[in-house]
């Protein structure tokens, strides 16, 4: 169960980061780079969350 969460959780910010570094042309963009770390935190521990019984 967690390899699959991770396995989604790496193909969506994947994703996420062709989408926004491709148009933008450059790396060099610190709030796209805020945006993808915060989300990576967020995929994975809500992702680590122990559900209710």
């Amino acid at each position: 169960m967690t390899s699959q969460m991770l396995v989604r959780t790496a193909l969506w910010l994947t994703g996420m980061v062709l989408l926004l570094f491709v148009p933008a042309g450059t790396l060099a963009w610190p709030g796209a780079w805020v945006f993808i770390a915060m989300s990576t935190a967020s995929g994975i521990g809500m992702g680590l969350w122990p559900r209710p019984p």
